[in-house]
């Protein structure tokens, strides 16, 4: 399972660089798509903090800029890459309790926020991409189907 996850994160981070040259190379200033993209990033920092059991200073719906956003998608990589390289099945199925943007408290096992995490990143993803075509633009693909076909055996 541990390979698994790394792939997805390799994944996920592939995805959001495309993603973000998109943003890049259109020189985009549209608050919807900079506020989505600024969200994933958002949320990888606050799963990574819940999951490690370390205080969160970070808010969900905060706006970064697009060099910010470039900067965190490294840093971030790199704390998941830590993160996922100790990943044991133990670890996988434990469970832990967790307060939400909202305040609600929750309990989930970390599996199933590894899962939603990247769910959650293709989702408002997609919302970026299909705001860049509103706007006249042609986003790149980030199926995650493409990303296999491009890196193949590689991983």
């Amino acid at each position: 399972m541990k390979e698994y996850f790394l792939r997805l994160f390799a994944y996920n981070l592939w995805a959001n660089e495309i993603t973000l040259d998109s943003l890049k190379k259109y020189k985009i200033t549209d608050d919807y798509c900079l506020q989505m993209f600024s969200h994933i990033v958002n949320a990888q920092y606050i799963w990574h903090r819940r999951l490690t059991e370390q205080p969160n200073d970070y808010k969900i719906w905060d706006k970064w800029s697009i060099e910010q956003m470039q900067n965190a998608l490294t840093e971030n990589h790199a704390l998941w890459q830590t993160y996922l390289n100790k990943l044991t099945p133990q670890e996988l199925s434990r469970t832990f309790e967790y307060k939400n943007s909202a305040g609600d408290t929750f309990t989930n096992n970390v599996q199933d926020c590894l899962v939603h995490l990247i769910n959650h990143a293709t989702y408002h993803r997609a919302q970026v991409a299909k705001r860049l075509r509103e706007l006249g633009f042609v986003p790149q693909n980030t199926d995650y189907i493409t990303y296999c076909r491009l890196i193949g055996s590689k991983i």
